[in-house]
């Protein structure tokens, strides 16, 4: 059975998670990067995000493979006078990059990554979205053109993507739709992996809990991955496996954290994974909270008191937090700042996953 496929965005922190996880374990996990949107959804804004995120693989994750998508962009806006997609695959091209085709795209895009995998040699990724799995009837069609081109190229392997987003609906009804669509689609089409991808966090934090508070959710995508696990046909299950979007939210983009700094009520918030749930901490507003960054060590402190905080040696990111905590020989100087929780957090997270499979 496939490994897991964490679905990160194309960022300095979520690349550095990754490597760190992978400096410590031997587990075959192979990342979705999507390129984040940016505040200001322009030409020059996406080249800087592109060259910050292809700087950061070619120092820590040159070697590994990844999959590379531009879903959260407007793919009609070209980048120094090229189709979008394509500029972004030539921008990775010398790394392991797996590209992505896809239903209702720029016209240019699923021509780009075709391209590629057939100069590559590589990998190649359909991903489809719940819209697009909702009725293989007449979803096929547009499959069956697609999978006349892919045929042509003949990549190394085809690799599907079912990507719920943010999971909202019934979970019984989730699982009867995907289930009725691999099968269908299993019976017409061969690929060699299917991951099965979701979240349960919201583009907005403030929607799950409010500043100076904390909550436990339910990981959705887990429980609908179990439910669809256990029903899979035998012909499919072993090449089926699960994915998720880590700890950001599908939505997410620059242009929401740009609006909180601004408004200077953007504050520490902290999602820790255990069992089948998110524990999530938020604090004060940074700019007005008495101990302002400060409130990360009162974080770690509650974070290590909890009877599902596992030891500080399990990763990267469970040292982190114990280093910041009043359990610490030498408690860390500073509390550190919301990349470097991420960062952390994402390690603990993937390695929990991992584990959890």
């Amino acid at each position: 059975m496939p490994g897991y496929t964490p679905f990160l965005k194309f960022k300095q922190n979520e690349i550095s998670a990754m490597a760190e996880f992978a400096n410590a374990r031997d587990d075959d996990v192979i990342p979705f990067f999507d390129v984040p949107r940016p505040k200001d959804m322009s030409a020059v804004d996406i080249l800087d995000r592109l060259r910050i995120g292809v700087k950061q693989i070619e120092k820590q994750w040159s070697k590994s493979s990844f999959y590379i998508d531009n879903f959260d962009l407007d793919d009609s806006i070209q980048l120094n006078g090229a189709p979008q997609y394509q500029y972004i695959l030539d921008a990775v091209k010398h790394l392991n990059a797996i590209p992505v085709v896809a239903l209702n795209r720029d016209a240019s895009h699923n021509g780009a990554a075709l391209s590629f995998a057939k100069n590559s040699g590589r990998e190649l990724a359909i991903r489809l979205t719940q819209e697009d799995i909702e009725s293989y009837k007449l979803t096929k069609p547009s499959i069956d053109a697609l999978w006349l081109q892919i045929e042509n190229i003949e990549p190394q392997e085809i690799h599907l993507i079912v990507d719920f987003r943010v999971i909202s609906s019934d979970l019984e009804k989730l699982k009867g739709v995907a289930l009725n669509f691999i099968t269908a689609f299993s019976g017409d089409f061969f690929v060699n992996k299917i991951v099965f991808a979701g979240s349960s966090i919201p583009p907005v934090i403030t929607s799950i809990l409010s500043t100076n508070s904390s909550v436990s959710i339910e990981r959705q995508e887990w429980h609908l991955w179990k439910r669809i696990e256990g029903l899979l046909p035998e012909s499919v299950a072993p090449k089926c496996g699960f994915g998720d979007y880590g700890l950001v939210s599908p939505d997410y983009s620059d242009l929401e954290l740009e609006v909180w700094l601004v408004q200077g009520v953007a504050a520490p918030k902290v999602f820790y994974t255990y069992d089948t749930k998110h524990f999530v901490v938020r604090g004060g507003a940074f700019k007005t909270h008495p101990s302002g960054y400060g409130q990360y060590f009162d974080i770690a402190d509650a974070l290590v008191a909890k009877p599902f905080f596992r030891s500080f040696t399990y990763s990267f990111g469970e040292e982190y937090i114990f280093e910041r905590s009043v359990l610490a020989p030498v408690r860390a100087k500073r509390g550190g700042s919301p990349s470097s929780w991420l960062k952390a957090a994402l390690v603990t997270h993937i390695t929990f996953v991992v584990d959890s499979l």
